[in-house]
């Protein structure tokens, strides 16, 4: 009884606000209920109630780099950590991301020198690898 009453005082404010009738923003409003009900029952039966967190993931670990499982809050961390540490940091140590390429192309790539390389008049600086000047 207290639900079906807090539904009608809803849908007559609601209504109040916008184009429609008390009676359009009560099957709405049930509409939606039905419909989040629904939802619940079926996460319900597909044993679905929550995503949950990660559990464990399997990582090189130690200094011989042989892949573990690991399964503790910290360890998971970590391992993630480390992983994304890895894959992001790739690029650091290529001709592009060192000394003299960095310095004349620069970090993003959108300096007068990485126009000169588009344009085909850039002067290789001393220094500078074998393959990238290939390449370049």
């Amino acid at each position: 009884m207290f639900w079906s009453s807090w539904i009608e005082e809803l849908a007559t404010a609601r209504a109040m606000e916008g184009n429609n009738t008390v009676a359009t923003e009560v099957k709405q409003l049930l509409q939606r209920e039905t419909e989040r009900r629904d939802a619940r029952l079926i996460r319900r039966v597909n044993g679905r109630l929550r995503s949950g967190g990660i559990s464990s993931v399997i990582a090189p670990v130690g200094e011989d780099g042989a892949w573990v499982e690991v399964t503790d809050k910290e360890g998971i961390e970590r391992a993630l950590l480390d992983e994304n540490q890895r894959r992001f940091n790739q690029a650091s140590g290529t001709p592009f991301m060192t000394s003299p390429l960095y310095d004349a192309v620069g970090p993003l790539g959108i300096s007068n020198g990485a126009k000169e390389i588009l344009a085909g008049t850039f002067v290789i600086p001393e220094g500078t690898s074998p393959y990238a000047a290939k390449l370049i």
